[in-house]
């Protein structure tokens, strides 16, 4: 056997082998795989009238030179792009504190010092001026007509107005 043909046959054994061991190949998940078909391009002849090879041309080649085309990521649907627009616009404005959960019920002054009485919904509250109420809300100042409170988790100072209960008219009642 001659050399060449021996080099040919060991060249197909080799890709035989890796064959076997590499398996076949796989696309990529999400592309189309395209089958190429031959095509001639017409022959033109050259400065020796030697013919123009013959050229594959893959249905799908794009200029780009991908043989294979990858679809473009989804439009986001209509929700998810107002959402976004929500989280940006959360994000852009400061955070606020909670409604105050108080009701300022009435003051006492005894020797010049202020001592409100502030309740949530049926617990009642003591407080002087300089104290802390259910862990968040530091009392500033307490006057007649309101009560000043500092939301502690974010700095914010908040006001409750004297609680004024709305006169009920008992015809309406029963």
């Amino acid at each position: 056997m001659n050399p060449a043909r021996r080099r040919q046959l060991a060249l197909i054994a080799l890709a035989v082998a890796l064959f076997v061991l590499l398996g076949v190949p796989q696309a990529p998940s999400g592309t189309e795989v395209v089958a190429a078909t031959p095509r001639v391009k017409p022959a033109r002849a050259a400065s020796g009238g030697v013919p123009v090879l013959l050229a594959l041309e893959a249905r799908g080649f794009e200029a780009g030179g991908e043989w294979f085309r990858v679809p473009p990521p989804p439009k986001p649907a209509p929700e998810e792009v107002l959402a976004a627009q929500r989280a940006s616009e959360l994000a852009a404005e400061p955070p606020r504190p909670p409604p105050v959960p108080f009701r300022y019920m009435g003051v006492v002054v005894r020797a010049g010092k202020a001592t409100a009485l502030l309740r949530i919904q049926e617990r009642d509250f003591v407080v002087q001026a300089g104290e802390v109420v259910e862990g968040a809300y530091r009392v500033n100042g307490i006057e007649p007509t309101a009560v000043q409170l500092t939301y502690l988790p974010l700095s914010a100072e908040q006001s409750v107005p004297l609680y004024e209960p709305q006169p009920v008219n008992v015809s309406e009642v029963q």
